[in-house]
């Protein structure tokens, strides 16, 4: 029920204190067996689909375009390996960020823990890790990060003889 509405729970469902542990020893949300309404108002609810519908359709583009890099389907041109190779980085910190960002849009509404000052975090999550992933990958491509790694271990020899 809506805080702003002032409403308490309906009779069916006690007050419920929401849960911030991963796997809480109660299952039930603290919910009276039968209870499956929904603890949302109808306003809310545009709005948790809305969110849903966003992930849902990523997750389904999403390997849609690695099927279309890899068959190099994209305006039949044949796309270089070095393009791809970036491609599939990106596509796939998007996938990872989608799954996340999935996973925590059913947590935070089954837990009670929704709120739509998250909408932004969820919509931008699968494209923050698509980033990162990409930029990750460019670091290992372009030999700084091993030769990084390299300097950072032979330092690190240094010190401890």
């Amino acid at each position: 029920m809506s805080e702003e509405h002032g409403d308490s729970h309906s009779p069916e469902q006690p007050p419920v204190k929401p849960t911030v542990s991963f796997a809480p020893a109660d299952p039930t949300d603290g919910r009276k067996p039968g209870s499956w309404r929904t603890r949302y108002d109808e306003e809310a609810l545009p709005f948790i689909w809305r969110e849903a519908r966003y992930v849902g359709v990523l997750i389904i583009i999403i390997p849609i375009l690695v099927v279309t890099i890899h068959q190099d389907l994209f305006l039949q041109t044949i796309i270089p390996h070095v393009i791809k190779k970036y491609a599939y980085a990106w596509i796939g910190g998007c996938l990872g960020g989608t799954l996340f960002s999935t996973k925590w849009l059913y947590h935070s509404v089954a837990r009670n823990l929704w709120n739509q000052d998250r909408f932004l975090w969820r919509i931008f999550t699968p494209h923050i890790s698509g980033a990162l992933a990409f930029s990750f990958i460019m670091l290992i491509s372009s030999g700084s990060l091993v030769y990084s790694l390299r300097l950072l271990w032979k330092e690190t020899l240094l010190f401890s003889a």
